[in-house]
């Protein structure tokens, strides 16, 4: 019997920080991007299918779920916008002609 375990996810700052290329972080914020939209949907439109049934405690999940993963990624969003700016303070300033090499 074998038992399998779950890889702990990145966070977006972590993944960023392991980016090198430009192409790179792009292609890292589009995923975090769409997987957040497809979340962000999801718990949406059960939320719609809860509210068109009637059905209170479907809703109350939802809800809560949603609060969850908002603030989980309006964080991610600050953490990796941080990230980004950081990287072009530290390009501009290593660049030659500016005393710091």
């Amino acid at each position: 019997m074998s038992q399998q375990f779950s890889k702990k996810e990145r966070s977006i700052t972590q993944k960023l920080k392991r980016a090198w290329s430009k192409e790179r972080l792009s292609e890292i914020s589009d995923e975090w991007i769409a997987a957040w939209e497809k979340e962000q949907t999801g718990l949406i439109d059960r939320l719609g299918i809860a509210v068109a049934k009637d059905d209170f405690d479907e809703q109350s999940i939802c809800v809560g779920e949603l609060r969850k993963i908002t603030e989980k990624r309006f964080t991610g969003l600050k953490n990796g916008a941080i990230e980004i700016i950081g990287r072009i303070d530290d390009d501009k300033n290593s660049k030659p002609g500016n005393g710091r090499n």
